[in-house]
């Protein structure tokens, strides 16, 4: 056999065992290194566009599809990237025309092609479509623990909490041993815990391990509060997660240091930090960058697990603590009522579509006698050009956390979709009304109406998914109430 050959075999074969103990990132550079040796193997081809759909990468799926020559460019496998990689972005009707040209070999490349259809379901919102391909992939999937956890996810999306937390517990009882047991059990958190479960902190481990976060989970997990008060100077407590999470179980620093009376070192992104500046006197806190010397620590802890360690029984148990800052001058005036707004959040987080809102709703919202302040950072050029519509609506342009807090504290009301700035207006104890998605973070429980996070926060949820109408009506009835 040719070396160069016979090279590429063992690469291959070991990219195929990193790709069954679902070591993507070895099994990519197995595959590619076997790739370059022979670059017209459709095997290896295929094994590689596999994990770039995975990893949803469009720009390595790209680039490898034109290196594919073009004898092979009409196969299974080369289409199949294209109708991927049109979707991922968010070229659909493009995806979705090669799709209806592929045709499947075997189970396996049917269940890649309906798993593709039915996302294109879901990004036209025509869930109950989508929902009936996911059933399909079951039935043809002979209890296939990977096609039911993604039918668990879809569940989940679609706010169906009990029926997903059902499908996740079925997969661990067929398989305990699963290799995406870690996965399986975060999910199961997330479904106790919107149920209103408190018990699954116990379980409570996001999946998140950017490179950031790598460095600190070399150090031992804290798992027993006794560790903390006995010896609190060497344990890190970090920042993880989104802006709003760390706002939001920042709540359990405070009841740790006021009830056990101890030092405690946190660890918060830079753009965060300034508002915890007067946080407590019991704090040592750091950013991220100052934090080197991992050896003085002898544990370390995510800010959101700490719910799992403190061992809290009760949700309505959770105290809370209203930030206070020191003030700057504003120039906000108080002839009518000052209102904050933020309709959409990050448009990289995942279902941000979901949770964001048109500007339209907010039309006749904002032709009211207000002063309007735009909160959020982010906008598209399409809301940007809808503002200029209207004389009573000040953008505030980049502003820190600090600056925003601020501003916040002084309004009269904050009215936001579930991002960041709902969090910072509900620490702060203003009024405000959290526009919310149906299928809803945790945190605001599965039900309409539990808050037991900020007191000062008004929930106004979807009765259905992606219908905006009556939340703005009840909006409208609220308003009205307010300012009559």
């Amino acid at each position: 056999m040719d070396p160069k050959i016979q090279k590429s075999k063992e690469f291959f074969l070991s990219g195929i065992k990193y790709f069954q103990n679902e070591d993507f990132e070895n099994a990519e550079k197995d595959f590619l290194e076997s790739f370059n040796l022979t670059p017209d193997r459709l095997s290896i081809i295929n094994n590689l566009i596999q994990i770039y759909i995975h990893n949803e990468d469009a720009i390595k799926l790209e680039n490898l599809i034109k290196k594919i020559d073009k004898t092979h460019i009409d196969t299974f496998e080369a289409q199949s990237g294209y109708a991927y990689l049109y979707f991922f972005k968010k070229k659909y009707e493009e995806s979705s025309n090669i799709l209806k040209k592929i045709k499947s070999r075997n189970i396996d490349e049917e269940k890649l092609l309906l798993s593709l259809e039915a996302k294109l379901f879901e990004e036209k919102n025509e869930f109950d479509n989508a929902k009936l391909i996911y059933e399909k992939i079951i039935n043809i999937s002979e209890n296939n623990a990977k096609s039911f956890y993604n039918y668990g996810l879809f569940l989940m999306k679609i706010n169906k909490t009990e029926e997903a937390l059902k499908i996740f517990n079925e997969i661990l009882e067929k398989e305990p041993q699963i290799k995406s047991k870690e996965k399986i059990v975060w999910h199961i958190s997330l479904c106790e815990l919107k149920l209103k479960n408190i018990e699954g902190y116990k379980i409570y481990k996001p999946l998140s391990k950017t490179e950031y976060e790598k460095k600190f989970l070399k150090l031992k997990e804290l798992t027993r509060i006794e560790d903390l008060i006995s010896n609190p100077k060497k344990v890190l407590i970090w920042g993880d997660q989104g802006y709003g999470d760390m706002i939001i179980f920042s709540r359990f620093v405070k009841y740790i240091s006021k009830k056990y009376k101890i030092k405690i070192n946190l660890l918060f992104p830079k753009k965060i930090k300034e508002l915890f500046i007067d946080f407590d006197e019991n704090i040592n806190l750091f950013e991220n960058d100052e934090v080197q010397d991992l050896d003085i620590y002898d544990f370390q802890i995510r800010l959101s697990c700490l719910p799992r360690v403190i061992n809290y029984k009760d949700f309505n148990d959770i105290e809370f603590y209203e930030l206070n800052l020191k003030p700057i001058s504003s120039n906000l005036q108080k002839k009518t009522p000052n209102i904050g707004l933020a309709w959409s959040g990050r448009s990289t987080f995942s279902n941000d579509n979901l949770r964001s809102i048109p500007l339209a709703y907010f039309d006749k919202l904002l032709k009211k006698n207000f002063q309007f302040y735009k909160l959020q950072q982010e906008a598209s050029e399409n809301d940007i050009e809808i503002l200029k519509k209207y004389s009573n609506i000040t953008d505030l342009g980049s502003k820190s956390f600090f600056e925003l807090a601020n501003i916040i504290k002084q309004l009269d009301l904050v009215i936001s979709c579930d991002t960041a700035i709902i969090h910072l207006a509900g620490t702060l104890n203003v009024k405000s009304y959290l526009l919310l998605n149906y299928n809803s973070h945790w945190i605001w429980f599965d039900d309409s109406k539990s808050n037991v996070w900020y007191p000062s926060v008004e929930i106004i949820k979807q009765i259905k998914m992606c219908d905006w109408s009556t939340v703005f009506q009840k909006l409208e009835t609220n308003i009205a109430q307010l300012y009559s």
